[in-house]
């Protein structure tokens, strides 16, 4: 049974979602949660659980996905994060970049390629070691606690799809930067939007409340006031992802149609022929309201670029402890 108190503020005053009691699987008893405080959406979790099982089942499995065409629209995302990510902060020889929760390392492999030196946290043993022995990347295997990590501070440190698993974001992201970015350095920060149009179609079905490994649910409200409270800015924002973004709209549309599987894994692992003429049928259409759903700023994903909030002059004046 996890915590009823709020992962960003801790306060224990919430209220249940109606419309989101008993998400997911019956024996986890998870229903969503809104923190009376600070507004924030997370899962309680009734029953037991237990992360070998959470995280070892065919949603998570490791597949090699690089020559497939899965992989190529994770390379397309990747690549448009970093040049955006370059357009911010233009890249120099020796700049250095973390991915905190690197996974495979698709993302960190991409960027080494474009010359940055990269480095990866990744606790789950089997996704370490293929980014280590596939990519040749530096991964670290063991659960950050706090302090500075080897190789540090970086130029940029990201997080994309961490913060929603985590206990107590706020303190681990602020251990994370004040301890390894450099003073002019970039966070980047993605998360699924509970605030967006997939999100209100799919309903209790929507593919990204994956209850109860994602025991936060941002709004963009709750992503900004986070940065703003590890003492941060948003330079610049992506809503846009096909692998994360587009195919949670297929899997809403299709979830109104009456699909019940996890959209994902089912074209990562068996991809039926039925399956595959289905995501093609739908796919101009959530295309398209997927596309209109960021015009009105309500993408299925918030990406923030962010960098550190200047001093007020009284702070920047005062003497150091």
């Amino acid at each position: 049974m996890n915590s009823s108190c709020c992962p960003l503020c801790h306060s224990c005053r919430f209220a249940t979602l109606p419309s989101h009691q008993h998400i997911g699987l019956e024996k986890y008893g998870c229903s969503m949660i809104r923190c009376q405080d600070c507004g924030h959406f997370f899962t309680q979790t009734l029953g037991t659980t237990d992360l070998g099982e959470l995280y070892e089942n065919e949603q998570y499995e490791l597949v090699d996905t690089r020559r497939s065409m899965f992989g190529r629209l994770i390379s397309f995302d990747v690549e448009s994060v970093l040049r955006q990510l370059e357009r911010i902060k233009p890249r120099q020889n020796g700049m250095s970049i973390l991915d905190f929760g690197c996974g495979k390392g698709v993302f960190l492999h991409l960027a080494k390629e474009r010359g940055w030196c990269a480095t990866g946290i990744e606790t789950a043993p089997k996704r370490a070691e293929f980014a280590q022995k596939s990519y040749g990347l530096n991964v670290i295997t063991h659960e950050y606690s706090g302090g500075a990590i080897p190789g540090g501070p970086f130029d940029v440190i990201t997080l994309f799809h961490v913060l929603e698993h985590l206990p107590n974001p706020r303190e681990i992201v602020q251990n994370l930067v004040d301890n390894n970015l450099t003073a002019n350095g970039v966070l980047v920060l993605e998360v699924p939007r509970f605030d967006s149009l997939q999100s209100m179609i799919a309903g209790r079905t929507w593919i990204h409340l994956d209850p109860p490994r994602h025991l936060s649910h941002f709004s963009t409200a709750a992503l900004s006031q986070l940065v703003s409270d590890l003492g941060f800015r948003t330079v610049a924002n992506g809503q846009f992802s096909i692998h994360n973004g587009l195919l949670g709209m297929v899997q809403g549309i299709l979830s109104r149609l009456g699909y019940r599987k996890m959209l994902i894994e089912e074209l990562k692992i068996r991809r039926s022929p039925t399956l595959l003429l289905a995501v093609l049928a739908v796919m101009p259409f959530a295309m398209a309201l997927e596309l209109l759903a960021i015009a009105v700023g309500r993408g299925g994903l918030i990406r923030l670029y962010c960098a550190r909030a200047a001093k007020s002059r009284a702070e920047a004046s005062s003497p150091r402890d």
